[in-house]
């Protein structure tokens, strides 16, 4: 059984006790959105949230960024230099500031 919270949970006992797989700002981003486990191979599990799409192929134990350029951030300001003309910031949910 897995649990997502900021971090990847597992319980192997049905949820008596529970071992934390992950920590969020290391391995597999905050704010997961959805899991699914590969449809002919279920030992791998994917793993969707604002950072990408993770798989871990043992458990939880490892965790392989699976997202291959999935532009997956979310934006939420932006503003333009008025020095620069091509200088773009922009702040993201839970990932930080890009600038361009």
């Amino acid at each position: 059984m897995y649990l997502g919270s900021h971090n990847v949970w597992r319980s192997d006992d049905s949820g008596t006790t529970w071992k934390k797989l992950t920590n969020w700002w290391q391995t597999v981003h905050t704010d997961m959105h959805d899991w699914e486990f590969h449809p002919l191979n279920p030992t791998q599990l994917f793993q969707a949230n604002d950072g990408g799409v993770w798989l871990t192929a043992d458990s939880g134990v490892n965790w392989i960024q699976r997202a291959d350029s999935l532009g997956a951030t979310e934006n939420y300001h932006a503003a333009c230099s008025p020095l620069y003309q091509h200088l773009l910031s922009t702040g993201t949910q839970d990932n930080g500031e890009l600038c361009i």
